[in-house]
């Protein structure tokens, strides 16, 4: 503890146990006889210490000057220390276990998601017996493998689809084969019967030319 006594305009130290030590300054000593309370953090001897200056005043309240109160402030600053050491240790473990969530978050998501595109690139090219990946995950990304499911089932339709058309149209294909198969055929025989019929009618034609003829060379001098 120290006191300082004001005199004229200044102040001077009427006694402590400071060894003449000061942690403040005049304006300091002004401040605090004027009602001001100051604290200043410092050290003794490599302590750390907390000294705070109040004013003073006699009987009438009229203020005579300012007192200077020195404390230990060991068990404080370790203790701050201490808390300042367990925020960095808390901080640091927090950027550990933050890196090595997301290290394992991006691991559980990336691995998926490669998988999926190379999945994906596989349907692209037309093989689509291809097997997707992480369908029955909960979250975002089973989300998209099933969204990627209902592309490939569509494909797989598709292509049956197409299939069945190729199909058809071989079938169509090979029945209006058969059809005009059948028309030719049907054609051919009108035609071999219909030359037939001219042939023999020209035969029986002949025929009867022929004996036509027969029949006129005989009366043919009788009437002559």
């Amino acid at each position: 503890i120290a006191f300082h006594l004001a005199d004229k305009g200044e102040f001077k130290l009427f006694g402590g146990t400071l060894g003449g030590r000061s942690f403040f300054g005049g304006d300091d000593y002004r401040n605090a006889s004027a009602g001001t309370f100051v604290i200043r953090q410092g050290r003794i001897d490599a302590k750390p210490v907390a000294a705070l200056l109040a004013p003073v005043r006699d009987f009438s309240g009229t203020p005579i000057g300012a007192v200077e109160l020195v404390m230990d402030n060991s068990e404080y600053v370790n203790s701050l220390d201490r808390a300042r050491e367990l925020a960095v240790g808390l901080a640091l473990a927090g950027l550990v276990i933050a890196i090595i969530a997301g290290l394992l978050l991006a691991r559980g998501i990336s691995g998926p998601i490669l998988a999926m595109t190379g999945a994906m690139r596989h349907l692209a090219n037309g093989k689509l017996d291809v097997e997707l990946p992480a369908h029955e995950r909960k979250d975002e990304v089973g989300d998209m493998a099933r969204a990627v499911a209902v592309f490939k089932n569509n494909a797989i339709e598709f292509d049956r689809l197409q299939a069945d058309q190729e199909q058809a149209k071989s079938r169509s294909d090979e029945e209006k084969r058969r059809t005009f198969a059948t028309l030719a055929d049907s054609f051919e025989a009108n035609v071999r019967n219909v030359v037939d019929r001219v042939s023999t009618a020209a035969a029986a034609m002949q025929a009867t030319a022929q004996s036509m003829s027969g029949t006129v060379e005989r009366l043919l001098p009788r009437l002559l």
